[in-house]
């Protein structure tokens, strides 16, 4: 009786064990699958990460985006660090404002003066009021 408890309880540990290892290797193997989505011409697969709702509405072309990418994760670097340096009070909402003008900067360099002019009427809304206050 002792002896098919022990082996019982051997095969169940085994068994969980295998279940953890073929869920990493599922984990591992959907990384690689977004490249193949990227080569095969995805669309989504080339959108940079953390790209603004007004930056796609602008049909982007994929160099734009490829030229958005690194602007974007620097913006989202920047952000970061603020955050982490303590920094509080009127200093921190400099620091945001020139993160954001930076940022604007940037894509103003990418956009053609066509996807400028649609993205300023996206940003004033439906009712063509005053732009929106940046977050």
């Amino acid at each position: 009786m002792r002896r098919a408890f022990i082996v019982i309880l051997a095969l169940t540990l085994i068994a969980g064990l295998s279940l953890a290892a073929v869920a990493q290797e599922g984990k591992k193997a959907a990384k690689p699958e977004k490249a193949e989505k990227a080569e095969k011409g995805d669309k989504a697969a080339l959108k940079p990460k953390g790209l603004d709702s007004d930056l796609e509405a602008l049909g982007l072309t994929d160099e734009q985006k490829a030229k958005l990418a690194p602007v974007i994760e620097q913006r989202a670097a920047r952000q970061k660090q603020l955050m982490d340096s303590g920094v509080q009070g009127d200093d921190l909402r400099k620091k945001k404002q020139e993160i954001r003008d930076w940022y604007e900067a940037e894509i103003g360099k990418i956009l053609t003066d066509e996807q400028k002019k649609r993205r300023a009427e996206l940003k004033r809304g439906p009712k063509g009021g005053e732009e929106k206050k940046p977050k």
